[in-house]
């Protein structure tokens, strides 16, 4: 069918496009196949359009194919930024200028093979914890996933059988709780901002940065209610949620955080925020909290440092040992429904001492005796 200067034309049943662009004269087969389901477009589509289009893809294509292995990994970890949070895509990119690419850079990508993936995987074990190297190879994986989706490559090494093959020693550094005598021992001691601080933290599991972000107009103290809707990381306050990380979630208070609120709200040091530091400001870095509150304290009560972190893997392990439904505790988290990384991070031995097994199991034999009808 003919549209201006252009035509589109079958040859045998299948649809082909001709026309000329600059004084050049292009046939190009459409790869349609002519049917009831492509005769309407045929006999309506504007041969020169359908010619442009082709020869502009395959122009954006061929551009691609001479794209440098560093402007393809710039744009695939800025194209998939999306899901990430700020840190993290800053930590990608850090990644990818500091390790990869100056591996990588004399490498055609189709040159990268299992071997070189390997060794460079290995040179990275050497140098760091098996989580940062593994995830340095993630990084390198998901540019040569976009790279072999995209055609500029044959084959994907990532997906030989020597690459996955490569094991890491990926066992956190510290993934300790605080018990529960220290918990009893930590908030029986400590006073001021900072007994309010870790009695928020210690029953209600919440992120380091998001108990720092928390301001007097995230309370309901009439009702018992925190809205959790910011988190302070890296100096940055961060409004909503970000990445995976879910900063936007109603907490019930257990009476006894109420109560503690309540008391300290009548002499709180700012009208907007819960902790300032000592020049009246928000505390911008956690390690600040640490070095000159945190760890001074535990040191003067004999209490071990386990990581202001700790805090929310203690809450977690606690509600877990003590019956509260996995499904509740995600909610209270910050976690989705789906989620396995409270399982697999949070929940840990050693939480309870034997008065608490005791009393866990005095509960179980009271729900026993119940149903079977024992007095």
């Amino acid at each position: 069918m003919s549209r201006g200067d252009g035509k589109l034309y079958l040859r045998g049943n299948m649809i082909w496009v001709q026309g000329s662009i600059n004084g050049k004269l292009y046939r190009k087969s459409t790869n349609k196949i002519y049917s009831s389901f492509t005769k309407k477009w045929f006999e309506n589509a504007r041969a020169m359009d359908v010619l442009k289009e082709m020869i502009e893809e395959e122009t954006s294509l061929l551009s691609l194919k001479n794209i440098s292995f560093e402007k393809f990994g710039l744009e695939v970890i800025t194209l998939t930024s999306v899901n990430r949070g700020e840190a993290t895509q800053k930590d990608i990119l850090r990644i990818f200028k500091k390790h990869i690419f100056p591996y990588f850079k004399h490498y055609a990508m189709s040159d990268i093979k299992p071997f070189d993936i390997v060794k460079f995987t290995e040179q990275q074990k050497e140098k760091f914890s098996g989580d940062r190297a593994k995830r340095i190879k993630n990084v390198l994986g998901l540019i040569l996933s976009y790279a072999h989706d995209n055609e500029l490559i044959e084959k994907n090494p990532m997906e030989t059988r020597t690459v996955k093959g490569i094991g890491f020693d990926t066992t956190p550094q510290d993934q300790r709780v605080y018990t529960t005598d220290e918990v009893n021992k930590i908030l029986s001691n400590a006073y001021g901002w900072l007994r309010v601080f870790l009695e928020i933290s210690y029953t209600s599991g919440l992120r380091v940065g998001e108990a720092m972000a928390l301001q007097w107009k995230d309370f309901d103290l009439d009702n018992g209610l925190m809205s959790i809707s910011r988190s302070i990381s890296k100096g940055k306050i961060v409004v909503g949620s970000s990445g995976k990380k879910n900063h936007n979630r109603l907490i019930p208070l257990l009476p006894r955080t109420l109560e503690v609120l309540k008391s300290y709200f009548q002499v709180r040091p700012s009208n907007e925020w819960l902790f300032i530091n000592k020049d009246g400001r928000v505390f911008l870095e956690s390690k600040t909290i640490v070095n000159y509150h945190f760890k001074p304290f535990l040191k003067e009560i004999g209490v071990e440092y386990k990581t202001l972190q700790a805090t929310r893997r203690t809450y977690a392990s606690i509600m877990d040992f003590g019956g509260n439904t996995l499904s509740d505790t995600k909610s209270v988290m910050g976690h989705s429904e789906n989620s396995t990384i409270i399982n697999k991070h949070y929940i840990k031995q050693g939480v309870l001492n034997n008065g608490n097994y005791a009393k866990m199991a005095e509960n179980s034999e009271s729900i026993f005796n119940r149903m079977i009808g024992c007095n």
